[in-house]
């Protein structure tokens, strides 16, 4: 009996430390720009595959729950150019899942996106022809409920005209594009610079970046560094911005965001002033109506430790923010923290993640409130760059091993291999609208409680909503203001049928919708 329980202690001592010694997980030769936790607990990293020094695939990396690789697709790279890069990844209303990112397999940087079926095969793709370097890499994009996409395009260099974001029909066409930041100071080199683009839970987008603006009081030609926050709505709409530091002379920028489901907005970066020493890292948290700025600083790791950045920030259910920061010093020792903080941005906790700083990591909260933090390092040798791959619980501590089967992948009926995708030579001119797009979109379709009516292009002139049954009868009629992108409309007390959305502008009509109403 004692030998038996001996055998069972070293079986369960050998399990605790191949629990603590799995993270982080290591992937090497790689570059990673998203993370995001697929719906069977992987999780997909997208970013970079090195062939040469900082050159090669663009990279989509499946992963389990414990980070082991299940499977690879790799976008085509043509040396001896910089290769392809995937920027961007978020799952589609089908169960697929669309990319995006840039390629110099033509010569020149020019933005590109894939959309793959839920077996991660290529359903379409767009590259977009460009003549404008500052126009040169897809970032961001989401569905939308209606079934269009949101894009944010970027340029190659903090030059002026960088912020962009398209509204893409289902199959990738444009349907507008819309520049910011252009107008909000009369001097034309305000260098502004989108750093993420995060839907707010509530229907709208944040754009956070960096914006060189005068300081009232000094010469007028000078510039200095503020954080950016733009609010748009699915029409491209600005609904607010605010560059923040004019009244107290706030040097800094922003990087990651994340928002919480009542539109709070919390942001990371950091401060480079007059009223603080050094460059510390920085939490910032906004109102969903751009104001009520807090910030707060992440502590310094000693007294030489003075340089640092926060990369991303992730909420958990609206109590705790998950934030990641490097620091840094003159004499280049460095420091990689995860930090716990309360939605007042004081720190609660923190966690070395490794003895290296770095320019960004991406994270995110899992299904069961875990936080992962996926960045890409130097070696020691500083000859490649390597994927670090950490999962936490919400005390900081890493996260044990998950020894229940899973099947992963599971709405293929076929297991997804590993792959090479050769990019289409065929491109599209980035200055063409789409010819075939709808004036609105209506959804759910079936519908049961609410319908919610979605302008695609948003003009200044009032328009007229009129719903009819089939017999003609008007059951609704609304006029919708200028500029407004969305419109709701409450059915619950509608009999159960057929209806006809007819929206018209100066008694023109646009379009027509069918909608079936069911209980």
């Amino acid at each position: 009996m004692k030998t038996i329980l001996i055998i069972l202690f070293f079986g369960f001592y050998t399990q605790l430390v191949a629990q603590d010694s799995i993270w982080p997980v290591i992937f090497q030769k790689n570059k990673v720009y998203d993370i995001i936790e697929s719906y069977d607990h992987g999780f997909i990293i997208v970013g970079g595959d090195l062939v040469a020094w900082d050159q090669g695939y663009g990279m989509i990396k499946k992963t389990d729950i414990n980070g082991v690789i299940l499977w690879q697709v790799n976008i085509d790279y043509l040396p001896p150019y910089n290769g392809t890069v995937i920027n961007a990844i978020s799952a589609t209303n089908d169960g697929g899942y669309i990319v995006s990112g840039f390629t110099r397999k033509f010569g020149f940087g020019r933005p590109f996106i894939i959309k793959f079926n839920k077996c991660f095969e290529q359903e379409w793709s767009k590259i977009f022809e460009n003549n404008d370097y500052q126009i040169n890499s897809a970032c961001e994009i989401y569905q939308l409920e209606s079934g269009n996409y949101l894009l944010r395009i970027g340029g190659g260099s903090t030059e002026y005209k960088s912020i962009w974001v398209y509204k893409l029909s289902p199959k990738g066409d444009i349907i507008w594009k819309k520049f910011y930041a252009d107008e909000w100071e009369p001097d034309p080199w305000s260098n502004e610079l989108a750093s993420d683009f995060v839907p707010d839970n509530n229907g709208n987008f944040i754009i956070t970046g960096e914006y060189y603006m005068a300081q009232p009081g000094y010469d007028t030609s000078d510039r200095w560094l503020r954080p950016m926050f733009i609010k748009i709505d699915t029409a491209g709409n600005e609904l607010w911005h605010l560059v923040y530091g004019q009244s107290d002379f706030y040097i800094g920028i922003t990087m990651g965001t994340d928002v919480s489901t009542d539109g709070t907005i919390y942001s990371t970066g950091w401060e480079d002033g007059l009223n603080t020493p050094g460059r510390p890292p920085v939490v910032y948290r906004l109102n969903s109506e751009g104001d009520t700025l807090i910030y707060g600083h992440l502590p310094y790791e000693s007294d030489g430790v003075v340089i640092g950045r926060a990369s991303d920030v992730s909420v958990m259910n609206d109590t705790a923010l998950f934030i990641v920061a490097g620091w840094g010093d003159v004499y280049d020792s460095s420091f990689y923290y995860a930090y716990q903080a309360d939605t007042s941005c004081n720190v609660v906790k923190r966690t070395l993640l490794n003895n290296h700083e770095y320019y960004r990591g991406r994270s995110l909260v899992t299904y069961d409130n875990k936080y992962v933090v996926s960045s890409y390092l130097v070696n020691d040798a500083n000859t490649d760059l390597n994927i670090h791959f950490w999962k936490l619980n919400s005390n900081l501590e890493f996260d044990t091993l998950y020894t229940q089967p899973t099947n992963y992948d599971s709405l293929c009926p076929y297991p997804i291999v590993s792959d090479t995708i050769i990019l289409d030579t065929t491109t599209v001119e980035i200055v063409e609208l789409a010819d075939d797009f709808k004036t609105f979109s209506v959804f759910p379709n079936p519908a049961k409680n609410k319908v919610r009516l979605e302008i695609n292009i948003v003009k200044m002139k009032v328009r007229e909503l009129v719903v009819l049954n089939l017999q003609g009868q008007q059951v609704y009629n609304a006029t919708i203001p200028p500029g407004r992108a969305n419109h709701n409309i409450d059915v619950s007390s509608w009999e159960d049928g057929l209806y006809v959305f007819r929206l018209s502008e100066n008694n023109t009509l646009l379009q027509t919708e069918k909608v079936l109403v069911v209980k």
